[in-house]
């Protein structure tokens, strides 16, 4: 029996140390290269035309798998500004590989210009990952970098931002297309950015205004009979008690919202609470509040408030 561990540890031993043989005959006595001297990364950030820009030089004989590249960019708490998902990756060199088998690969040098949607105001870093191999000798395990990203000058801003310039000065027909244009533009940050230099009136009465179209969507609909049958229920119903009722119906309502929003506003970078609600943990302490609460609406138990609180 031991015999038998000894031929298959000497086997395994044979087996693991075969690509370093092969490697000594194609690269004589020299050592083999590491990842990094094999496969170098060069990055740059072309903040003016929107991009990230990436250039991969590679020794003789190395190549990368096309499927093995992935991108990220997140700002220093972790949140996930582009992930690059619609990012299609330059046709490679067709090879039938002894691990993946009919794959595309890329030698000598690569360069990506991976477009970015908006221009971040803050400090990033991009995370790349690939995998690359030396022809007929060895792989390389599946390599991770994170490169860090300076924040853009004032002077690199995209172009929605420094046409917002002009529209402060504009007439009252240009604030409007100025508006307009801005909600349709595809930068995150250009509403951020309109509303930074307007008026605090202004900007209140346009999240009421879009408060008030937000009744009208359909999932307000189902609560209009509800809050009718609440007010029709009195026993003296008039028009100042239905007003009563239903200011205080949507105050309900409004108040803690607007009260959450404040929170993650003010503690929500600090506390990256978008990285925290995406853990398991978070995700499965939702899913079993949620399903309690489903079974309320089978019968299998009643939740309501204390008689004398519903009483008034």
């Amino acid at each position: 029996m031991q015999n038998s561990w000894q031929r298959l540890g000497l086997f395994l031993s044979l087996f693991c140390l075969w690509p370093i043989a092969i490697a000594q005959d194609l690269f004589g006595e020299q050592p083999l290269p590491g990842v990094d001297e094999a496969i170098q990364l060069i990055t740059d950030a072309d903040w003016d035309n929107q991009q990230l820009l990436l250039d991969f030089e590679l020794m003789e004989d190395v190549y990368l798998y096309q499927h093995r590249f992935g991108f990220s960019l997140r700002d220093q708490n972790g949140n996930v500004l582009e992930d690059f998902a619609d990012y299609a990756l330059p046709p490679g060199k067709d090879k039938t590989d002894e691990i993946f088998g009919d794959v595309e690969v890329y030698y000598d040098r690569l360069t990506l210009n991976l477009p970015v949607t908006s221009v971040p105001l803050v400090a990033t870093e991009l995370e790349v990952r690939y995998q690359g191999c030396i022809e007929d000798t060895l792989c390389y395990p599946p390599t991770r970098k994170v490169i860090p990203l300076a924040n853009p000058s004032p002077a690199k801003k995209p172009p929605a931002a420094q046409a917002a310039r002009p529209a402060d000065t504009a007439s009252s027909n240009n604030d409007d297309g100025g508006f307009l244009s801005t909600l349709q533009s595809d930068d995150a940050n250009a509403f951020n950015r309109w509303m930074n230099d307007r008026s605090l009136g202004l900007v209140i009465g346009l999240f009421f205004v879009g408060g008030l179209l937000l009744a009208f969507t359909p999932c307000v609909f189902p609560m209009v009979p509800i809050l009718s049958g609440i007010i029709a229920g009195e026993k003296e119903p008039s028009a100042s008690r239905g007003f009563v009722l239903s200011t205080s119906y949507v105050l309900g309502m409004a108040v803690p919202y607007t009260f959450a929003g404040l929170l993650v506003a003010v503690f929500g970078a600090g506390l990256n609470l978008q990285f925290l609600l995406q853990q398991p943990a978070a995700i499965i302490t939702s899913t079993v509040i949620f399903v309690l609460l489903a079974l309320s609406m089978f019968g299998l138990y009643e939740l309501q408030l204390p008689a004398f609180l519903r009483n008034k």
